[in-house]
């Protein structure tokens, strides 16, 4: 543990010297205390620290083949922009974390895509370049690299992006064994994250609720009685994907099977999905930026929390659709595992104000 010793600043702030935290000199620097004095502020020296010497990973699953909803040559993944993963580089930059890895991979053998990171760059050295403008201080690195080149060593976070469903769980499920703790090892932490259309979610890996694919399929009678439908919309189309080894499309015949799905796989007529709320998630992987903002900004403070120790972490989804159920509208933490849910509330904060929690 590192030392701290609480002093009073020039502006009567109450400040905890920490020795051996953020850099070899330990502490903050005159110019970094000036720079993120209203964080600071919010949560402490040592969680500002603990964020300078923080090394996060993003890797950004792309394709040339389509995405769920999408069909025919024309409905390649070339060159999306990746909204979602762009708010939440940023805010993390601005915090003044110390590293960040960014690596669009392709979760096939085809080649990949040209990096498109939305407003901060549409190529390698434009978004290095942005990032090390917004961050001077922060250690950034960009590549494309084919599927298997997404090592997480070194990194203490690591989230990964993908509008695929199906890809994005096959590529967690062959890299997950990497974050695992040894013994003696710092605490690793793994997340992911999606936004399609009006649609967003993301998802913290736990020890004893598994991965991302063990939730979309974790048996009925554990699911909340009140889950998100959002979450009902995942479990529908992994499940499809499974069924089929291929993508749904908002076609009347695809549709009607999610449905059907929703029926088998979800106990509860209130649990399962709308037809509305289908064709949301399935009508386009082209992001709504409002939506992006939102699920993007939240992940980046999960992450901070994470690395600080600080707060109550998502656990396990964060679930958030802007229209087509009853529970649209407002973002949501859910927790679906294979356990069955307690009837214990609790809250799980975030940066947007009407977050709530739904664990009955």
């Amino acid at each position: 543990g590192a030392a701290k010793r609480a002093t009073p600043t020039a502006t009567g702030r109450m400040d905890a010297s920490v020795s051996g935290a953020g850099g070899a000199s330990g502490g903050l620097s005159k110019e970094e205390d000036e720079m993120y004095d209203r964080q600071i502020r919010v949560w402490g020296i040592d969680t500002q620290c603990a964020i300078r010497s923080t090394r996060v990973g993003v890797v950004i699953i792309s394709s040339s083949q389509p995405a769920e909803g999408e069909g025919g040559e024309g409905a390649a993944m070339s060159g999306k922009q990746e909204v979602v993963a762009a708010e939440f580089v940023k805010n993390l930059a601005l915090a003044g974390i110390g590293a960040i890895s960014i690596r669009f991979v392709t979760p096939g053998e085809e080649e990949p895509p040209p990096a498109n990171l939305s407003f901060l760059g549409q190529s390698p050295d434009e978004i290095k370049g942005n990032l090390t403008d917004m961050n001077p201080r922060m250690a950034v690195s960009v590549s494309v690299e084919p599927r298997g080149g997404a090592s997480n060593d070194g990194d203490d976070v690591t989230v990964v992006f993908g509008r695929n469903l199906m890809s994005t769980c096959h590529f967690l499920d062959g890299h997950q064994r990497g974050w695992a703790k040894g013994a003696g090892e710092k605490q690793k932490h793994l997340f992911a994250a999606s936004v399609r259309g009006g649609c967003g979610f993301a998802f913290r890996h736990t020890e004893d609720g598994g991965g991302l694919s063990d939730a979309l399929k974790a048996p009925k009678e554990c699911i909340p009685k009140k889950v998100n439908r959002l979450y009902s919309v995942l479990r529908c189309i992994y499940s499809f994907g499974c069924k089929h080894r291929s993508s749904p499309k908002p076609t009347v015949s695809d549709v009607k099977a999610l449905l059907a799905l929703g029926v088998q796989e979800l106990a509860s007529p209130k649990q399962q999905p709308s037809e509305a709320l289908l064709l949301n998630y399935l009508e386009t992987d082209a992001e709504m930026a409002a939506v992006s903002s939102i699920v993007g900004g939240s992940l980046a403070q999960e992450v901070i929390k994470a690395i600080s120790g600080k707060g109550t972490l998502m656990d396990n989804f964060y679930l958030f659709s802007a229209y087509g159920s009853p529970d649209s509208g407002e973002a949501k933490v859910e927790r679906v595992t294979s356990q069955a849910p307690t009837k214990s509330k609790s809250t799980a904060s975030t940066n947007n104000g009407n977050n709530n929690t739904n664990q009955e």
